[in-house]
């Protein structure tokens, strides 16, 4: 696979719930409403994945022998990382450029302003249909990852998975 998948939280004991593991939003009525209004599945139970080219390290190695931590947007929802399977790939809903809140968000003020939100959203968000196969889905992924680092290198690609996570699905 040419994608690594991440999921963030700062809690370790996710998979100790038998309710599994979910993310949540800020202004999710915000974003209900505007996904709702333009055909964007949304659920409040999703988990929110980091999509990053497969080869994405966080430390960077100095020929000293000493190393550091890169810091990423994706740190910010917290210190904890689950490395998802590949199977996964195929559960996802959708992938965007950046973060899923922040596209949706400039997307209505875009809309709310009469300006061209359409394009922005076609340019930023891909709906995964469900007859799209496994390998044009990675490739997507990887097309986004790369976009969202072009436009902030901090930044990861987000996809959601529109259900909670279970133990099966980490790598």
């Amino acid at each position: 696979m040419g994608i690594r998948l991440e999921v963030r939280t700062q809690d370790p004991k996710w998979a100790d719930s038998p309710e599994g593991f979910r993310s949540t939003d800020d202004e999710p009525e915000l974003l209900s409403d505007f996904c709702g209004r333009h055909n964007i599945p949304y659920s409040s139970d999703f988990v929110s994945i980091w999509a990053m080219p497969s080869e994405s390290s966080q430390r960077k190695n100095f020929a000293d022998g000493r190393s550091t931590w890169l810091h990423r947007n994706a740190d910010s929802y917290g210190t904890e990382i689950i490395v998802l399977g590949e199977p996964v790939v195929d559960s996802l809903a959708y992938v965007v450029a950046g973060d899923f809140k922040n596209i949706i968000s400039r997307a209505n003020v875009l809309e709310i302003a009469g300006d061209d939100f359409q394009s922005f959203l076609d340019e930023m968000l891909l709906i995964f249909p469900s007859t799209m196969r496994h390998g044009e889905r990675v490739a997507q992924l990887e097309r986004l990852s790369k976009k969202a680092r072009t436009l902030n290198r901090k930044g990861d690609a987000e996809a959601r998975l529109l259900r909670r996570l279970r133990n099966c699905d980490k790598a």
